[in-house]
């Protein structure tokens, strides 16, 4: 496979990794960021509400205590509630506690015109300790004198230590965070890293076995898929492989065939040169007959050789199965073959090619005389197609060699080319037929001739 030219260098700013580390931050700071702000503010929102209601309920209950009560009474109530400052406000101010604050007058006055609020103030300049001031009118009929309180409320400060402690808290959930998402993002990862660089180092020749199958589920699917990739590419090159063998066995064969059957005649021809260079008269004349013959043969075996590279081309024409008989006896007779021939009685007509089917039987009749047979016997059968059983009396076919009867240049003789068979089966496929050997012990083949006329 060849290697990706962006692939690394593009992946070195964004990978997997990054991507998983970047997207488990973001959501871990975004809940906690969202958890933070809204737990502190609820928080504090709440303690200002409790602590608002408490100085509330003082002052009231502050107001009732102070009726018709002097100066030692305002502070022994101030004492016994734990307050910072009791103040009672009117055409007379008494007061109890550390000096009112600036807010507390301000709140005082604003009370005495009927508003009531709580106001927030601090006894120092750091705002460390801060107090919450409140006032509540004396419940004294016709009166306008209104009792103020100011009490602690370092409740607020414990309120900010806890959104320290919060904010702590979220930077050390931010921390592990950090440490698990690169964790996942580097398991996660890191057998994707190992599936690319496999793949950028894959050939069309590496073995299936290179590719690790490990991590996530859609990482096994790809190197599944990438494993089963390279296992094809490897059966389809073992393939090619036994191919182009068969291929170069198959060349070999035929170069050896023909250089057989052509080196006999040309052999004798040598030899007819050779005896014409002292024959004279009669014994000229033979021996050129005998030349001329021996080139005659040549050229049918390279006219045999030449059918092989060129598909036949048949040309179809109705022909009777009384026409078939006289043909198969005069082929059979030229071929040195008593024939035995039997069919139906009434003439049958078909559409062929004849000089094909005829071909066919020409190579069955010669493969039977070159094995030594003297008879040859024929049956033809018309039910709904024409079909010919052919067997002879020779030796018969072995069964080791049944299987490859009809391979190309397949021969168990000294003198075969291994072809008769071969273009027996070819002829008779090119007309729609077949041939097959049905009974090697009889050397019995079935040929299939084509089917009736409707």
């Amino acid at each position: 496979m060849p290697a990706n030219s962006t692939g690394r260098g593009a992946g070195r700013s964004f990978t997997m990794s990054r991507a998983i580390w970047a997207a488990s931050m973001l959501s871990a700071l975004a809940a906690m960021g969202a958890g933070w702000l809204l737990t502190s503010e609820t928080f504090e929102r709440s303690l200002e509400r409790s602590v608002a209601q408490q100085v509330r309920s003082q002052a009231s209950m502050a107001a009732a205590a102070l009726v018709d009560a002097d100066d030692a009474g305002l502070e022994r109530l101030r004492s016994a509630a734990e307050l910072r400052h009791v103040s009672v406000w009117g055409d007379h101010q008494r007061e109890s506690g550390a000096p009112a604050s600036a807010p507390l007058v301000e709140l005082a006055a604003a009370a005495r015109q009927g508003r009531s609020t709580v106001a927030w103030a601090s006894d120092d300049e750091d705002d460390l300790a801060p107090v919450a001031a409140a006032c509540a009118p004396l419940p004294v009929s016709g009166s306008s004198e209104v009792v103020c309180v100011e009490a602690d409320a370092s409740s607020l400060v414990a309120a900010d230590d806890i959104e320290t402690t919060l904010a702590g808290i979220a930077a050390l959930v931010m921390a592990v965070a950090a440490v698990a998402s690169g964790a996942l993002a580097s398991a996660t990862s890191r057998p994707l890293r190992t599936l690319a660089r496999q793949l950028d180092d894959a050939t069309p020749g590496s073995p299936p076995e290179r590719i690790s199958v490990a991590g996530p589920a859609e990482v096994r699917h790809v190197g599944r898929a990438a494993a089963a990739l390279l296992s094809a590419v490897q059966t389809r090159d073992q393939r090619l492989q036994l191919a182009h063998e068969a291929q170069l066995a198959q060349v070999s064969a035929m170069a050896a065939a023909v250089a057989h059957e052509v080196r006999n005649p040309l052999n004798g021809i040598a030899l007819a040169i050779q005896t014409l260079e002292r024959a004279s008269g009669d014994d000229a004349a033979r021996t050129r007959g005998r030349a001329i013959a021996l080139v005659d043969e040549l050229d049918a075996i390279v006219e045999r050789f030449l059918d092989l590279s060129r598909p036949p081309e048949p040309v179809f024409r109705p022909v009777s199965t009384d026409v078939l008989r006289e043909r198969l006896e005069l082929e059979a007779k030229s071929s040195g073959l008593l024939l035995s021939l039997t069919g139906p009685t009434a003439e049958v007509t078909w559409t062929t090619d004849p000089d094909l089917v005829l071909q066919a039987f020409r190579n069955l009749f010669r493969n039977a005389r070159e094995a030594g047979a003297g008879s040859v016997f024929v049956q033809i059968e018309t039910a709904g197609q024409v079909v010919a059983t052919v067997h002879d009396d020779g030796p018969g076919i072995p069964g080791e060699r049944a299987e490859r009867v009809f391979d190309w240049f397949h021969t168990s003789r000294a003198n075969g080319s291994g072809l008769g068979l071969g273009a027996a089966r070819r002829a008779l496929r090119a007309v729609g037929g077949e041939l097959e050997l049905v009974a090697p012990a009889r050397a019995g083949f079935r040929a299939q001739l084509g089917r009736l006329d409707p």
